[in-house]
């Protein structure tokens, strides 16, 4: 569990980092403007590359954390998987061929393993990303975001609609 914290923790810390890069520039240059950026060249590329290193580490500490509780739930699944195989009767292993089992067990436990070190942490960092990215949008220009938000919602229903008629078309053929 606390790993699990750790990622997350690296997750959303990678994403505000992220979220935060086109908010500090826009700021920058509506406070100050392209004059003292220019002039404070040194200082303002130093600050972007410390908040892109502080990305780079949370992204790192996202990715091998992750990374490490999938190998773990892998391996421990493995691990039962094989004890429970191996204390079956003889009988069992007569109906079932050893090696089907053996790359049934191979196959499922790697996408597991995909499932937890990679499309959980992907599916959780995009959604914060759409949902933080949406309350940035809507704190700049509530009546933008909301035009937006209504025209991704009918572009959505309306390629969902072509795609089922696209199935619909091909099975036909």
């Amino acid at each position: 569990p606390f790993l699990l914290l750790l990622g997350m923790v690296c997750l959303v810390g990678g994403t505000v980092v992220n979220l935060a890069v086109p908010a500090l520039a826009r700021d920058l240059l509506n406070r100050y403007g392209l004059g003292f950026i220019h002039q404070h060249l040194v200082s303002v590329g130093g600050g972007l590359v410390v908040l892109f290193a502080v990305q780079g580490v949370f992204f790192f500490g996202r990715s091998y954390l992750f990374g490490y509780l999938g190998q773990r739930v892998a391996h421990d699944l493995r691990a039962k998987l094989f004890e429970d195989i191996i204390h079956q009767p003889v009988d069992f292993f007569d109906s079932a061929r050893t090696a089907d089992l053996v790359s049934r067990l191979s196959a499922d436990t790697i996408a597991i393993q995909d499932a937890v070190s990679i499309r959980l942490s992907v599916l959780v960092r995009y959604a914060l990303q759409v949902l933080l990215g949406a309350v940035a949008m809507a704190l700049i220009s509530f009546r933008l975001t909301c035009i937006v938000l209504l025209t991704l919602g009918l572009l959505t229903g309306l390629s969902m609609l072509l795609g089922k008629r696209l199935r619909v078309v091909s099975r036909k053929q």
